[in-house]
């Protein structure tokens, strides 16, 4: 009963440190590469968005603009 001791302490047939390191490793380089692959998905559209909101931004400049300018009085003949 003693001798079967050595062979009844890892009954599960767990992994040893080395191999839960490496599984560990192993599942932050794929969290972190699934969360880039995110990133660059994500800030193409914000990158769009951005595009749109400059040219919405650039559109109300030209309007005031055109606004400010008919809006002048006209020189008076002097």
């Amino acid at each position: 009963m003693i001798s079967e001791s050595s062979r009844s302490r890892n009954p599960a047939g767990h992994a040893g440190l080395l191999q839960n390191l490496f599984a560990l490793v192993n599942a932050l380089a794929e969290f972190f590469e699934s969360r880039f692959a995110l990133l660059a998905e994500e800030s193409k559209a914000a990158a769009v968005q951005v595009l749109i909101l400059a040219g919405c931004l650039i559109f109300a400049v030209l309007l005031c603009a055109v606004g400010y300018v008919s809006s002048s009085p006209a020189p008076s003949p002097g």
